[in-house]
């Protein structure tokens, strides 16, 4: 026997699930994006590090930062003296993907995606990714396994502490190479032409003292 709805029953709604999949956010943020603009992208996120960093010397503002980028057909690492990712802010914000509507500021004159660029790029490059951050707060690691990651129900990412050293800055070590990704960074004509973009795109904070090495 069916039973009649009172007036004080609730009719639970009709829903069809539309979940977006991992595998096809990272395939979405990545397909239309090239390796140089993803490794400008990780360049931009350093000297926005810079940026942050109080200057009260005289001279040029960057001539104490150096970035570093270094690659072959089996690994990827750029690794930077700008300051390093705040524990604080890569737990509530830097991992996140896209901005939250509550999260900082940009530094005046930012270049960097926050929010979306680091994370973007090391989909982009490989499966196998160890982000060192030794910032004024805390030093710290994260390692993410993209396959792992994709299968997991959590988007989170896992961090372990780590002894602080000297220098303030992060490096981002990627290996496991994508498909194309590995051929690109182990062709010299791709180096030479990277080398010659970034001359060129970061003219005017090499001028001011950033130093980069390829």
């Amino acid at each position: 026997m069916l039973t009649e709805l009172t007036s004080n029953s609730i009719a639970l709604p009709k829903v069809i699930h539309a979940d977006a999949t991992k595998d096809f956010f990272v395939t979405m943020i990545t397909r239309d994006i090239s390796l140089r603009d993803c490794i400008f992208d990780l360049l931009d996120n350093a000297i926005d590090g810079a940026r942050r960093t109080p200057y009260t010397g005289s001279g040029t503002p960057f001539v104490h930062h150096k970035i570093e980028l270094s690659f072959d057909s089996k690994h990827f690492n750029i690794k930077d003296n700008c300051g390093g990712i705040k524990l604080s802010d890569a737990i509530d914000y830097a991992f996140h993907f896209g901005r939250k509507p509550h999260s900082p500021t940009d530094v005046k004159g930012g270049i960097g995606l926050y929010g979306i660029g680091m994370k973007r790029a090391i989909f982009k490059i490989g499966k196998n990714c160890e982000v060192l951050s030794h910032a004024s707060d805390a030093s710290f690691r994260v390692i993410i396994n993209v396959p792992e990651w994709e299968v997991k129900p959590s988007w989170d990412f896992e961090y372990e502490d780590i002894a602080p050293i000297a220098y303030k800055g992060a490096s981002i070590s990627i290996d496991e190479l994508n498909d194309g990704i590995a051929q690109m960074l182990g062709d010299p004509g791709f180096k030479n032409e990277l080398v010659k973009d970034i001359a060129r795109d970061y003219a005017f904070f090499i001028h001011q003292g950033l130093q980069t090495q390829v």
